[in-house]
């Protein structure tokens, strides 16, 4: 498992979050940390927090934008306390880290985390496969960053090693990343151009399809092969139409 999770914190502004942060993962085993703009994070605060997991800390990855550290990923998980009805369903965090184990044999499984006074926007949760909260008290609802990362992980753990997942990895017929399932979502717009779908003001049916797919690709588990089938599909009815 360890190998397969990525733990990617959006804009986070406290060096000290970013160092508990690192050692909440080495904890469960994962060393994958993807910050994307993160404040300078490289600090004595930040090796404090971190004590044993320095090395997490100083191999965190760094992104200009969430879609570029997600690429390699196959499922995603959005957490977020705000929760309402412009946003989809959510699932709490034992339901949402037993889902995820199904994907840790031939996939990577990335956990979301946004900045400590905001939040994830309304965008970033939209491009997660998952919405996730983290059941709590009513007085206090809020929890830190990096108490999140760490319950997170360990329901993760806890669940793979329930499932015998935590060192078993099935290279044969992996999951496709967001990168291939981007590339095909892109034959799938230039096919449906080809048979004229088009946004209208009042009714833009040509995204709602394209949202449609990028969702029912992202929580299927799709592999290459599936991938492969689906571009081979959207290419023979351009050559027809065309």
């Amino acid at each position: 498992m360890p190998d397969n999770v990525a733990i990617i914190l959006v804009a986070p502004q406290g060096d000290a979050n970013i160092g508990a942060s690192a050692r909440a993962m080495k904890n469960f085993g994962i060393t994958d940390l993807r910050l994307v703009t993160p404040a300078k994070y490289l600090t004595c605060d930040a090796y404090s927090w971190a004590v044993s997991a320095k090395d997490v800390l100083e191999n965190a990855l760094v992104f200009s934008s969430l879609k570029e550290a997600m690429t390699d990923l196959s499922y995603t998980l959005a957490f977020t306390r705000r929760l309402g009805k412009s946003r989809r369903r959510s699932m709490d965090v034992r339901e949402a880290a037993s889902k995820a184990v199904s994907f840790l044999r031939r996939g990577k499984v990335g956990m979301i985390f946004g900045p400590e006074e905001s939040g994830l926007s309304n965008r970033e949760i939209s491009m997660a496969d998952e919405i996730v909260h983290i059941p709590t008290g009513a007085k206090l609802p809020s929890i830190n960053l990096s108490q999140s990362v760490i319950i997170a992980c360990h329901e993760l753990f806890t669940s793979a090693l329930a499932n015998e997942v935590l060192h078993v990895h099935d290279t044969k017929e992996t999951f496709a990343t967001k990168k291939e399932v981007a590339s095909t979502i892109a034959k799938l717009e230039e096919t449906l151009e080809v048979l004229d779908y088009k946004d209208q003001k009042d009714y833009p049916i040509k995204t709602k399809i394209i949202n449609q797919f990028n969702k029912l690709f992202g929580r299927a588990g799709l592999t290459k092969k599936d991938l492969s089938m689906f571009s081979g599909l959207f290419a023979r009815i351009r050559k027809t139409r065309g």
